[in-house]
């Protein structure tokens, strides 16, 4: 075969323990549950099935709660593992998290117009697998009456009674040209078409013929916009319907994780200084090997020069000579020596050093 065809290979993380949201609501005997006294009832809900993709975000929806309320996040379906593998996860609750500021919520949202949505909870799943609960917001649709719409534009239309539209539109005007100057540079076109067609009536007159039929098909443009617009005006206008806002208040919570050990005091100061240090070693990693590309690429850079017919017109024997040494040294100390334990400054002094040597020469080129 003369080629060959790479086909993609794509990995994702996928949930191994589905995750699920435990929480508990009151009851009452009017609702529609199987109860026959006030109780309360406990609700189970699938967040994360087991083999969901992520990184991937959530939206859970807490209905009919018309108070704070608490749920949990659990570890859930877990009977293909083993016991041992089972107690390796420790506890089966991820987190816990307390909503508060329904009530307020709701009795600031009251009213034959507005309909409640209930609680939103928003949860992600990060690039490690870390479950976290973003945000909880109450969530209501209000209808906006066409009277209510109309007041809005009247008060719109009172607040922008002061701006001069018109001169807004001169400005613009101004900015992109006026027409006169237009009327003037199509005035100069057809003076200089004159002067052609003196010189050259065939193609003068090839040039009006284009100039007709554009203007012809131009009409039929404008014709057919001007009926677009007659009929646009002549159709009758659609009465104004009811319109429906979305209104979402934001929540506090208060939350407490079990499935990661939070790091306080003096765990917290060491593992800070670890990470600091990792990371200082990656920049000196990245620093040294910049250092040395930048070295190795100039002295090879250089010993190509030297070959060249326009380098040698410009050179000495004696200094091709002693760039050539040099150029050797360092690429022998390169191999030997140098390593990722070196110093930057050792490179920068052998860059140095080629650059000193090499530019009487490449001021001359």
């Amino acid at each position: 075969s003369t080629g060959f065809k790479v086909k993609k290979f794509i990995t994702k993380d996928a949930v191994v323990f589905p995750i699920d949201v435990d929480f508990a609501r009151e009851v009452t005997a009017n609702d529609e549950e199987e109860v026959s006294e006030p109780g309360v009832k406990k609700v189970r809900r699938t967040l994360f099935s087991r083999m969901n993709p992520y990184p991937q975000k959530k939206i859970m929806t807490f209905n009919k709660h018309v108070k704070d309320f608490l749920f949990h996040v659990n570890y859930a379906d877990l009977d293909y593992l083993g016991e041992k593998e089972v107690s390796w996860l420790g506890t089966n609750n991820i987190t816990s998290v307390e909503v508060k500021g329904v009530k307020e919520a709701l009795d600031s949202n009251t009213g034959d117009n507005i309909e409640t949505k209930g609680v939103k909870a928003h949860f992600a799943l990060d690039d490690s697998g870390v479950l976290t609960c973003t945000n909880v917001e109450s969530v209501f649709e209000k209808t906006i009456s066409v009277e209510e719409q109309e007041k809005r534009e009247k008060e719109w239309k009172d607040a922008t009674d002061g701006i001069d539209w018109s001169k807004l539109g001169e400005n613009i005007k101004s900015f992109f040209g006026t027409d006169e100057q237009n009327a003037d540079g199509k005035a100069e076109d057809e003076d200089k078409s004159e002067e052609k067609k003196d010189e050259k009536s065939g193609e003068g007159k090839k040039e009006e013929k284009v100039k007709d039929e554009k203007d012809k098909k131009d009409k039929e443009k404008k014709d057919d916009k001007d009926k677009k617009e007659k009929k646009e005006k002549e159709k009758p206008k659609e009465p104004k319907k009811p319109k429906v806002e979305t209104v979402k208040v934001d929540l506090s919570t208060e939350g407490s994780r079990n499935d990661i050990r939070t790091l306080e005091g003096e765990s917290f100061e060491v593992s800070k200084t670890k990470l600091d240090a990792l990371a200082k070693a990656d920049e000196d990693r990245i620093a040294v090997e910049a250092a040395l590309n930048e070295v190795q690429g100039y002295s090879v850079d250089l010993l190509d020069k030297l070959e060249d017919e326009e380098f040698q017109s410009a050179s000495t024997d004696e200094e091709r000579e002693k760039l050539s040494g040099e150029c050797s040294a360092v690429s022998d100390w390169l191999d030997e020596e140098a390593g990722v334990h070196t110093p930057v400054e050792e490179f920068q002094a052998k860059l140095k050093v080629l650059k000193e040597m090499a530019a009487p020469v490449m001021a001359r080129l």
